[in-house]
């Protein structure tokens, strides 16, 4: 049986203070996924480099950026607003686009030789897992008002079928792999150093990690979000447990602060389902998929 990963992905609050939200229509659950901002990945990576004379922010037409993702037509109403202040206030800046849902490819961190089961590795990771993407979404209406972060919710937003696994220096591999964020950003690095990268604390294991590669025609971005709410959500919650095995419902009974709760137990990307849990929560997300 396969084993289910969970990945938080997205603006979060930190970039919420900026005016970056992932948009929800409420109801219809019809959303938009907007990647973080290219310097917030990695950060201590990237004020090292910029330190040695690179900065993400000169290489916009090498990098994503919020304008050459985003076209507000191709939303509802309600979201092309959102995205439309988005891309007119920071449409330049270069973006961290990743998961790429268009050819399915995940970066994930350098191997990590302990596979400790808490931490931001996906050195577990094996053709035939389930990677579920999960992020903040922000309500938003068709009045122009400012949505507000504190309002929102968690979700899923789709799920990676795994194929195999690729390092980030073979990445000539796999066509797929050519607008990764992480290949984009290797290549401008390599480049700009002439190969000899600079002695920079971490970014040789930055640099030698693996990315992941969904099956195609298994894997999907969701059309309509679903729900990540074990409070609300009965099968759910039957289910979800923290790393000690124990449930997450249980929980509200200490705090009743039900994000925190979702966000300090799932944060750290993790391995969450084995065995028979993992298709129990696999017939939860089918419910969903089904309305």
């Amino acid at each position: 049986m396969c084993d289910i990963y969970f990945f938080n992905v997205g603006v979060n609050s930190k970039s919420a203070s900026r005016g970056l939200i992932s948009p929800i229509i409420p109801d219809a659950n019809r959303f938009e996924l907007v990647p973080i901002p290219e310097e917030e990945e990695n950060p201590k990576i990237k004020e090292a480099l910029k330190k040695k004379g690179f900065d993400v922010g000169n290489y916009t037409g090498d990098l994503y950026t919020y304008k050459n993702i985003f076209n507000k037509n191709d939303y509802p109403e309600e979201i092309g607003n959102v995205l439309e202040k988005i891309t007119s206030k920071y449409g330049d800046i270069p973006v961290h686009f990743d998961p790429d849902f268009t050819n399915f490819t995940f970066g994930g961190v350098a191997d990590n030789k302990e596979k400790s089961e808490i931490d931001n590795s996906i050195s577990c990771i094996q053709p035939g897992d389930y990677l579920f993407f999960w992020a903040g979404l922000t309500p938003c209406s068709s009045e122009r008002h400012s949505p507000n972060y504190r309002q929102a919710d968690f979700y899923f937003v789709g799920y990676f079928v795994i194929e195999k696994r690729v390092k980030l220096s073979e990445f000539k591999q796999d066509a797929r792999l050519k607008g990764n964020a992480h290949v984009r950003l290797y290549k401008v690095l390599c480049k700009y150093f002439d190969s000899k990268l600079p002695d920079i604390e971490n970014l040789e294991n930055y640099l030698s990690l693996d990315i992941l590669i969904g099956d195609k025609q298994k894997s999907k971005k969701f059309n309509k979000a679903i729900p990540f709410d074990p409070f609300g959500e009965k099968e759910l919650g039957d289910i979800l447990k923290d790393a000690n095995g124990n449930l997450i419902r249980d929980k509200l009974g200490i705090s009743n602060r039900k994000k925190s709760i979702i966000g300090s137990n799932f944060r750290c990307n993790r391995r969450v389902f084995q065995g028979n849990e993992a298709a129990d929560f696999l017939k939860y997300i089918c419910k969903w998929l089904d309305k």
